[in-house]
C-alpha cells in the first residue's frame, strides 16, 4: 500500500470562514450583553424614582391631611394651615458625600415651599392627682395636679386637655417637667379671651389628659445637596419643623442641613387656592440617573382638608 504525503486537517479557507462565524457570533452576544445591562440601569434607574416617590408621599400625606388640624376648635387662631410661597430660589446644603450619582440634568434653581401649621398630640399620657375644680387662684387661673406614665417636658403654651365626659381643655401658663411616679402641680389659664372658662366643670381624679402641641409647623421644600465631586449637586425634598408661629419664605436650613430629606426629587409644585376648605395638589418629580440615561417619573397627591372639632357641650 502507498502512503500519502499529503498532512490531513483544515484548509485556510476553512479556519477564515470559521473565525468569521466565531466574530459574528461574538459581536451578536456582546449587543445582547450591552442591551441587558442598559436595561439593567433603566430598572435600577425606574426604581429608585419610584422608591423616592413612595416616601415623599408617605411624608407629604400625613401632614397634608392634618394641615389646620385643631384639638381643641379655638375662636382666634389663624383660619388657614396651609400655606404657599411660589417660585422661591433652592438653597444649597453642603454635602460632599452624595449617596447617588450627580444629576446629569441641568438642576432646578427655583420651587415652591409649602407651609404646613396643625396642632401635635404629643405621645404619653397625663392623669389628674385630684379632683377638679377647686378656687384657689384669681379667677381665669388654676393650678393643677397631674400623673404622668413617662418623664414629659412640657413648654409655655401647651394644651392639655381632660378627656372624660366633661370634656375641656386650658393652656400651660409655664413650662413644666413631669416624672413618673412623682405628682407635679401646672398653671392653667382658659382658652377663652382673658383667661376665662377654665374647667368650669368637674373632673375626677384619675381622669386621663392628653398634651397638645398647638401651632407645629412643618415646611417643604426643594433643596440642593453639594457640591460633591466636580461640583456636581442632587436636588432632594426637605421637610423641616419649626416651632409655633407663622413661617413664611425660602427654607431656613439648619446647621448640618435638614435632618429629613428625600433624594432624587427634582420637582416640587403646589397647585390650587391656598385656602379654607379648598382642594390643593401638590406634583412631585423623581428623577433618576443611570448608565442608560436619565429617567422622569411623576405623582400627585390630594388634598382633602379636615379637622377635629372637641365633643358638643
Amino acid at each position: 500500500m502507498g502512503r500519502s504525503d499529503r498532512a490531513s486537517g483544515h484548509s485556510l479557507v476553512e479556519l477564515l470562514v470559521a473565525l468569521g462565524l466565531v466574530a459574528i457570533l461574538g459581536a451578536g452576544l456582546l449587543r445582547i450583553v450591552a442591551a441587558f445591562g442598559r436595561g439593567l440601569a433603566r430598572l435600577q434607574a425606574d426604581l429608585e424614582a419610584q422608591r423616592s416617590l413612595r416616601w415623599a408621599a408617605a411624608l407629604l400625606s400625613d401632614d397634608l391631611q392634618e394641615a389646620g388640624f385643631r384639638v381643641p376648635c379655638r375662636a382666634g387662631d389663624p383660619a388657614p394651615g396651609l400655606a404657599v410661597d411660589r417660585g422661591l430660589p433652592v438653597p444649597v446644603c453642603p454635602d460632599p458625600v452624595l449617596s447617588g450619582g450627580p444629576a446629569r440634568d441641568p438642576p432646578p434653581r427655583t420651587g415652591d415651599v409649602l407651609t404646613l401649621v396643625r396642632d401635635a398630640i404629643l405621645p404619653g399620657r397625663l392623669e389628674l392627682a385630684v379632683d377638679l375644680p377647686f378656687p384657689d387662684l384669681p379667677a381665669g387661673f388654676l393650678r393643677i395636679a397631674l400623673r404622668a406614665d413617662r418623664p414629659m417636658r412640657l413648654q409655655s403654651g401647651d394644651l392639655l386637655v381632660v378627656e372624660d365626659a366633661g370634656w375641656e381643655a386650658a393652656r400651660l401658663e409655664g413650662p413644666q417637667e413631669l416624672r413618673p411616679g412623682r405628682t407635679g402641680q401646672a398653671l392653667v389659664v382658659g382658652l377663652g379671651e382673658g383667661g376665662s372658662g377654665v374647667f368650669a366643670r368637674a373632673h375626677a381624679e384619675g381622669a386621663p389628659v392628653r398634651v397638645v402641641r398647638p401651632g407645629l409647623v412643618v415646611r417643604y421644600g426643594l433643596v440642593l445637596l453639594g457640591p460633591g465631586p466636580a461640583g456636581a449637586v442632587r436636588p432632594a425634598l426637605a421637610r423641616l419643623e419649626a416651632g409655633p408661629g407663622p413661617v413664611r419664605g425660602p427654607l431656613q436650613l439648619p446647621r448640618g442641613g435638614p435632618r429629613t430629606r428625600v433624594e432624587g426629587i427634582a420637582g416640587f409644585r403646589v397647585d390650587g387656592p391656598v385656602a379654607p376648605g379648598g382642594p390643593v395638589r401638590v406634583h412631585l418629580e423623581a428623577r433618576a440617573c443611570g448608565a442608560g440615561g436619565c429617567l422622569h417619573r411623576t405623582l400627585t397627591l390630594a388634598r382633602v382638608p379636615r379637622n377635629a372639632p372637641g365633643p358638643a357641650p
